[in-house]
């Protein structure tokens, strides 16, 4: 029996667990909490902890705040709360508790950031900078405080003080890129179009990949100043690097009209925006998917019409699988912006993934109709009804993406392949054959297709001598993939070569153990060289890690009869050619 204490701590955590439920799904249902769930701090507390670790942060930050209001002096709590209101976009009830917060903690990094923002769109560039030289001298600060700084030098027209500013930052090598960005868009900004020129062509230097937003803000000054020859070899570099790519549609439509385009950043506040957005981008690269929506909402609070920073927070919505938060956010990207394509596409992902198979499907052929010259939508449905077992429909897919294709290259490989994986399992094996014997001639020595192709040539019996050849050159590749190094040890277990395929079967369940096949061929192994115990382990093993059904059927009867002797059994794996 427990204490009396714990009894009730442990009914207060049920009850907040509970009602936790409660809100995730009227969170879901774009629905507050219902205030009767509310009614005591250590509750709200629990729930809101709960809810924050299902990342459903919208009840999160209600539960939290309730939880506040019972306990107003609580600075740790105004500082959770404070953080949870940024991370779902709520900056006016976050700015409110950053004033508070900074009386408490003058050096809280986020009230500060918060408060510096709400003094750049108020345009108050001196308390602007009083937040921002409050900001810890750590981490992805070392980059925003400078640039947050010039900004605000820029507002007040010291475009002099900004670019010493910026200076000091390119003297670390790490923010070289950033900073060179940044002093070209503050000197177009001030109408010095030299340096503009200067800053913005050190930030597009060969050796490096040429991001998005350096090719769009590079370009964009040169059609502004005059020069669309030297824009449209800027745009050339960006489309070689990004094949298929849809983002500078409009930006070509534009040269080719001759009408000039808009300054990427317009204002001081703008260029705020996107000193943020270049940390958002970082944290999302670096998997800090909240940090990303911390430092994006704070971007669009001061830019809520900027397409990139809406991606950037229906990606990182996406990351911590929020999809209906995700697809919203998607949804928000105007038809007309270059990021469209993609936004339709991950909303189409977020409906798969939410079990909307029918939906999802809709809106690829959707996207498939529209663009007639593209076959990744197509390639992307394929993908998405092979992952459902819907074979024939993803086969279908497949032709239609190859029939676009045309002439195959090279990098087509991986279509033959998905397709060759879907024709083989609604055993069109004909087809199947021919599609992966054509991804080795565009791409010899593919690992993957090396390891399908000779697995399946040793289930069949045809072909050992070079499925095995095969095999093991896809393992001198990819040697801690489980998955190959199991068709390794299968094709040993085929040849009757038990001791090795053992070997090898019981590394391949060191790499993939709660694979239910590999699992089962190592307790094949282990019956083959008289290690009964442990082969029945194996098999019981298998009926634990949710096999396919067929596949339970077989498990059962080696349990109940185990396998013929290897003395008595013909070889599996007589050479044959197909």
């Amino acid at each position: 029996m427990k204490p009396a204490v714990e009894r009730i701590l442990h009914a207060s955590l049920v009850s907040a667990l509970l009602l936790a439920g409660a809100a995730v799904q009227a969170g879901e249902s774009g629905q507050s909490a219902d205030s009767e769930y509310r009614r005591t701090g250590t509750g709200n507390y629990l729930a809101g902890r709960h809810a924050e670790r299902i990342n459903d942060l919208r009840a999160a930050a209600d539960f939290m705040g309730d939880a506040l209001a019972n306990d107003p002096e609580n600075t740790d709590l105004l500082r959770q709360v404070q953080l949870l209101l940024v991370a779902e976009g709520r900056i006016e009830e976050a700015t409110s508790l950053a004033e508070r917060l900074v009386e408490k903690r003058p050096k809280s990094a986020l009230a500060n950031l918060t408060l510096a923002v709400h003094a750049s769109k108020g345009r108050d560039w001196d308390g602007m900078i009083a937040y921002v030289d409050a900001l810890p001298d750590a981490g992805l600060n070392r980059m925003l405080k400078p640039l947050l700084r010039a900004w605000a030098l820029a507002g007040q027209g010291k475009a002099t003080e900004a670019y010493a500013t910026i200076d000091k930052l390119s003297a670390n090598g790490d923010f070289a890129v950033v900073s060179a960005l940044h002093k070209g868009l503050i000197a177009e900004m001030a109408g010095d179009v030299a340096l503009a020129d200067t800053a913005l062509q050190r930030a597009a230097e060969p050796e490096r990949g040429l991001a998005y937003r350096i090719a769009l803000a590079l370009g964009r000054f040169l059609e502004r100043a005059g020069r669309p020859e030297d824009a449209r070899k800027v745009y050339d570099r960006f489309l070689e690097e990004n094949p298929g790519t849809l983002l500078l549609v409009p930006d070509l439509a534009r040269l080719e009209s001759g009408d000039k385009p808009d300054r990427l950043v317009d204002s001081a506040e703008d260029g705020v925006a996107e000193a943020l957005f270049d940390v958002a981008t970082a944290l999302k690269q670096d998997r800090s998917s909240r940090m990303a929506l911390v430092y994006g909402y704070l971007a669009l609070s001061l830019r809520p019409d900027y397409a990139m920073g809406l991606v950037l927070i229906a990606d990182a919505l996406d990351v911590q699988k929020r999809h209906n938060a995700a697809i919203r956010a998607y949804e928000s990207v105007p038809q007309s912006s270059p990021f469209s394509w993609h936004a339709r596409l991950q909303i189409a992902s977020n409906l798969h993934a939410m079990g909307d198979i029918d939906g999802a499907a809709a809106m690829l052929n959707g996207l498939a109709a529209e663009r007639t010259d593209r076959f990744d939508v197509l390639q992307s449905l394929g993908h998405m009804l092979r992952t459902e077992e819907r074979y024939n429909e993803s086969v279908e897919a497949y032709d239609r993406a190859i029939e676009r294709v045309g002439t195959l290259e090279q990098r087509h490989w991986p279509l033959l392949y998905a397709r060759g994986i879907a024709l083989e399992r609604s055993k069109q094996w004909d087809r199947a054959e021919v599609d992966f014997l054509r991804a080795l001639e565009l791409e010899p020595d593919q690992p993957y297709v090396l390891n399908y192709l000779g697995y399946t040539w040793v289930e069949q019996g045809v072909n050992v001598e070079r499925a095995r050849k095969m095999i093991e050159d896809a393992v001198a590749q990819r040697p801690d993939d489980g998955f190959i190094v199991d068709s390794l040890g299968w094709v040993h277990y085929r040849m009757r070569e038990f001791e090795e395929a053992v070997v090898q079967l019981e590394r391949a369940v060191e790499l993939q153990p709660e694979d239910p096949t590999i699992n089962d061929h190592l307790g094949d192994a282990y019956w083959m060289v008289g290690r009964r115990i442990e082969a029945r382990f194996q098999w019981r093993r298998v009926l634990s890690l949710d096999p396919d059904p067929d596949q339970i059927a077989t498990v059962e009867e080696k349990l109940d009869n185990g396998l013929p002797d290897p003395a008595d059994e013909q070889p599996k794996a007589a050479e044959r050619e197909s």
